[in-house]
């Protein structure tokens, strides 16, 4: 199983100790490191099936590279990591999977399904091979977990710490990918550890890939939070509960507010098709969203203010991963996600 190497535990020690990590605990930058080699990983992932119709084996050719599959960076460990906006540490690594015509036809009566599923193939070893075991669940829950014909895949993997465990952060590696078309233009971006960059240390080791835009993820994160939260307190959430590390959408998109105001018109721009989205996507789950989402995202907001949920769930689990001498309190970062939620809201 992966473990830090001697080198960089000592470098995140005597960071620490210097007060040069900005309060950021060392098992947090342990994980951070983590992550940062499985997205090298997957920036370099090249898919390879035989779905091509005119691949001959008598050429010693069994399979082909699929040049139309692209994975894209996207989330708030995007918005931390390659955009540098976010103060907080980001657990998982959300990928959104692009699909795009292949050079040559794909063999009879065969098409995204199978090629999204070669995708998804490809990554249990690749995780083994980075010494990020895929997880056995005790509770029986299937990892990974597809559905949606293979449209959606997450995966919950394992490294070892050389440290002890750290309340709020999960003790594995979780990966998503995805496939959804980016409305908005994609960004190159490239970036390295966080301690490094915390440090102002050279990047030892970086990672070059494909995200999405800042604008497209502020969108993104006002929706999840109305429409999830909308789930559970319109009493349609029977299974389970809702993700109580959702209240991290409040903080990034305050954050985005702050640092990255002129992305917002964009995102104002793209929201109604995003509403629209999910309309289709989730239809069934909530009769009142299906017929009239923008009332439903308007009083969930409002109940979202006052309920105290939010509230308890800012304090529990998003306040500690936050790396800030000014933590902004929750009314901070709600008053100003609420301006930003009310503003796309308007634009429906």
């Amino acid at each position: 199983m992966r473990i830090i190497t001697a080198a960089q535990k000592q470098a995140l020690e005597d960071l620490a100790a210097e007060g040069l990590l900005r309060g950021l605990p060392v098992q947090t930058a342990e994980k951070d490191i983590h992550i940062t080699e499985l997205l090298k990983k997957l920036s370099k992932l090249q898919v390879h099936h035989n779905h091509f119709s005119d691949i001959d084996p008598r050429r010693a050719e069994h399979t082909r590279h699929d040049e139309g599959i692209r994975l894209i960076f996207a989330g708030g460990t995007c918005l931390s990591k390659a955009h540098g906006l976010i103060n907080r540490m980001s657990e998982d690594i959300d990928i959104k999977v692009v699909l795009s015509a292949t050079k040559s036809p794909l063999k009879k009566g065969r098409g995204d399904r199978v090629r999204l599923k070669s995708l998804h193939e490809h990554i249990p070893s690749l995780l083994n091979g980075l010494g990020f075991p895929p997880l056995e669940y005790l509770n029986g829950e299937l990892n990974p977990s597809i559905r949606d014909a293979h449209r959606y895949y997450v995966v919950g993997a394992r490294y070892k710490s050389t440290y002890s465990e750290f309340p709020s952060l999960r003790p594995e590696l979780k990966l998503e990918l995805i496939q959804r078309q980016p409305l908005l233009p994609l960004e190159r971006r490239e970036f390295g550890y966080l301690y490094e960059t915390l440090a102002g240390l050279q990047a030892t080791s970086t990672v070059a890939i494909d995200c999405v835009s800042v604008a497209e993820t502020a969108a993104e994160k006002v929706l999840s939070l109305l429409r999830r939260y909308a789930y559970k307190w319109d009493g349609h959430q029977i299974k389970g509960d809702i993700d109580p590390t959702l209240v991290r959408h409040v903080y990034d998109v305050a954050r985005i507010f702050e640092h990255s105001r002129d992305s917002l018109a964009s995102a104002r721009s793209i929201f109604p098709q995003l509403v629209q989205s999910d309309q289709n996507e989730f239809h069934g789950q909530n009769p009142e969203f299906d017929s009239d989402p923008v009332s439903v995202l308007k009083r969930t907001l409002n109940v979202a203010k006052t309920n105290g949920e939010l509230l308890k769930q800012y304090s529990k689990h998003l306040i500690p991963l936050v790396y800030d001498t000014n933590r902004p309190t929750f009314e901070e970062s709600f008053a100003s996600f609420e301006t930003v939620a009310m503003d796309f809201l308007a634009a429906c």
